[in-house]
């Protein structure tokens, strides 16, 4: 052979490396994920051969998916469909189920709503107490005991008393698809497992749906909701029988479609807008600290109605209106008010607030302050499970970084009209200071200079508002000129082209298999 030979070989070569270089990467960092694992030793030492053949197949075929779908298509909706199912399924059978933070007292009224109980009864002192069939609890430590009552059938006749107030709390529009699960499962079985999985099956599904619509209606920043709905965090949330799974779709899928509303001309702009409006109001009262969403209402352009004037009459309607519902279940729910730590008192650490409202100030300052780095890493997922499973620094840092870089190629200052702005900064901001304000009430001593039991993952609902807002602050892209920002926010292509971000999607899927396989490894 000569050289001419070699000449053509060479330049197919290189051609083919270049047209696949990401998959190819790709193959290596998964490659890398499963040598990872297989090199554990909690791992190694598992007995069942059968389960790690399976669970190095679930990391190749679920790449090899992934890749598959994004070859053949550019919609960021659609591989976002395939992703979520794959990691969904991952995360579903990784972590044990009541395992995740406070999954057991909502499984417990989920499963009250399923028979029909939609306000919980409260005792005497505001606790709420339930018999409940035996065998319906069935965590576990490990996989072997976890899995060894797979077989447990419901006993409805040694049954037990279990409180659920906390869950009680809230609304039980966020229990409705895991309830539907459930009321669906005992039609056709009994089995413990299998009734929570179908409650956990339900839910995921309605809120990876929520998800996928966000995506595909948002005008710009689809990346971004992207990869916020694919944090390890959120996946880790999303695949729970949590109140935050409805809260947190419903928070993408509403901001995505008051910009689809605001932003776009539609012919469906009507029917989006009664949409939008009912998203509102039961965001809202899925948990009172994001009552704050409703603002969004205000961000509708006023030529969708005949006049101004209809306008603000629609608009305060439906502020009025949630503001009604959330007044009327918190005269509901108030009953269920328990104090769980000592030197607790709502009513009065509600007084110190307000008669020293300059010292709270600088108390919520100084925690966002110290407390920020904390709370980015945990709402990316640094600790998942029972919030004992500590992610490897590769996952979440890769992440953060990964999410960053979503931040800033997909929002500008040219796109976000001036009252979308204006209402993402209060929304994020003031809806920060709420949940802070809630926790120092309901879960802090009277006085004390902190505040105690703030997660990351409270901040999920706002972290869309946060990811549109905060690029306004910077010089991302060069400015329009004066008096042309509505009219650019209009016409201004949106650059979302799914082959400049496939690298990041592969480092995604990296940074969660990375996750799962800590998880995998914790209960091994």
């Amino acid at each position: 052979m000569n050289q001419n030979t070699f000449h053509p070989l060479f330049l197919k070569t290189k051609a083919f490396l270049k047209r696949n270089a990401v998959y190819l990467i790709g193959f290596f960092v998964i490659f890398i994920t499963v040598w990872r694992l297989r090199g554990t030793y909690e791992f190694a030492v598992t007995p069942n051969r059968g389960v790690k053949l399976a669970i190095y197949l679930y990391f190749f075929i679920g790449f090899a998916a992934i890749c598959f779908t994004m070859a053949k298509t550019k919609k960021l909706h659609l591989i976002f469909l395939v992703m979520t199912a794959v990691l969904g399924i991952g995360f579903m059978l990784a972590l044990p189920l009541q395992l995740i933070p406070d999954e057991m007292v909502h499984y417990m009224r989920a499963y009250d709503i399923a028979d029909g109980n939609f306000i919980a009864a409260a005792n005497a002192t505001g606790g709420v107490i339930r018999e409940f069939p035996g065998n319906l609890f069935i965590g576990g430590n490990n996989y072997q005991e976890y899995f060894s009552k797979i077989g447990f059938q419901l006993d409805y006749v040694n049954t037990t008393e279990n409180p659920y107030t906390s869950a009680a709390l809230y609304s039980p529009l966020s229990y409705l698809p895991q309830a539907l699960g459930i009321f669906i499962a005992r039609l056709f079985t009994d089995n413990s497992m299998a009734i929570f999985y179908t409650a956990r099956i339900f839910n995921f599904a309605f809120g990876s749906a929520l998800v996928y619509f966000a995506i595909k209606l948002i005008p710009f920043g689809k990346f971004t909701v992207f990869t916020i709905a694919l944090m390890p965090m959120f996946l880790h949330q999303q695949i729970s029988l949590s109140a935050d799974v409805i809260t947190n779709s419903l928070a993408l899928f509403s901001v995505a479609l008051a910009l689809k509303i605001s932003h776009e001309e539609c012919k469906h702009s009507k029917r989006y807008l009664a949409l939008l409006s009912v998203c509102l109001i039961v965001m809202t009262m899925c948990k009172i600290v994001y009552l704050l969403f409703i603002l969004l209402i205000f961000t509708v352009p006023s030529n969708l109605f005949r006049n101004k004037r209809n306008a603000w009459i629609f608009k305060i309607s439906i502020l009025l209106a949630a503001l009604a519902v959330n007044m009327v279940w918190f005269a509901i729910s108030s009953r269920y008010f328990v104090e769980f730590r000592d030197g607790v008192n709502i009513a009065e650490q509600v007084k110190f607030v307000l008669s020293n409202p300059i010292t709270y100030l600088w108390l919520l300052l100084k925690t966002f302050i110290d407390s920020f780095p904390t709370f980015f890493s945990a709402m990316i997922g640094f600790m998942l499970g029972p919030l004992t499973i500590a992610v490897s620094s590769w996952s979440y840092l890769t992440y953060m970084f990964i999410f960053i870089i979503a931040v800033c190629i997909t929002c500008d200052n040219q796109r976000i009209k001036k009252s979308f702005k204006v209402v993402q900064a209060i929304l994020f901001a003031g809806t920060a200071v709420l949940i802070c304000s809630a926790l120092y009430a309901q879960w802090n001593p009277v006085g004390v200079p902190y505040i105690d039991g703030i997660q990351g993952r409270y901040f999920i609902p706002i972290i869309l508002p946060f990811a549109l807002f905060v690029p306004q602050l910077l010089p991302l892209r060069k400015a329009t000129e004066k008096g042309d920002e509505d009219a650019a926010a209009l016409t201004c292509p949106a650059i979302e082209t799914t082959g400049k971000h496939k690298m990041l999607i592969i480092f995604m899927l990296f940074a969660n298999f990375i996750a799962l396989s800590d998880i995998i490894v914790y209960f091994c």
